[in-house]
């Protein structure tokens, strides 16, 4: 009695060719809707910002970044231009607004943080700047 050669591991024909392109196309897409639905509307999210001016000044931006993106700002009051000045070149805040005598504001910010915070930054605190009548020196 003879006996039969052992099968060989593993699909062989169409099922060999199909299962490793179904797995591939699987993770692919799992990953796409991942990284899709993780970052499709990026935000802030209590980004630390320096404030010098009154408290009602300080409440009345922070009142206007919260309109402008809910959640996305942590306001901190700091007491003069050059603690905030130092405080965003220390990184512990990442943009530093000094509201203005009279109706010129500045915005201290620092270039490195990349241009998306820059941006929002910028964008966010011009927006509280016109409504309260002043302008981004």
């Amino acid at each position: 009695m003879v006996d039969a050669a052992p099968a060989e591991p593993g699909a062989t024909g169409v099922k060999g060719v199909l299962l490793p392109v179904a797995i591939v196309l699987a993770i692919g897409a799992i990953f796409v809707t991942v990284f899709l639905s993780a970052f499709h509307a990026p935000k802030p999210h209590d980004l630390p910002v320096a404030v010098v001016g009154t408290t009602a000044q300080v409440e009345r931006i922070d009142e206007g970044l919260e309109r402008g993106l809910p959640g996305g700002f942590e306001v901190k009051r700091y007491a003069d231009g050059s603690s905030a000045r130092r405080a965003v070149e220390d990184r512990k805040v990442y943009a530093a607004y000094l509201v203005g005598e009279g109706k010129s504001s500045e915005l201290l910010y620092a270039g490195a943080n990349g241009p998306s915070v820059t941006s929002t930054v910028t964008g966010a605190f011009s927006a509280v700047a016109q409504a309260s009548g002043d302008q981004l020196g």
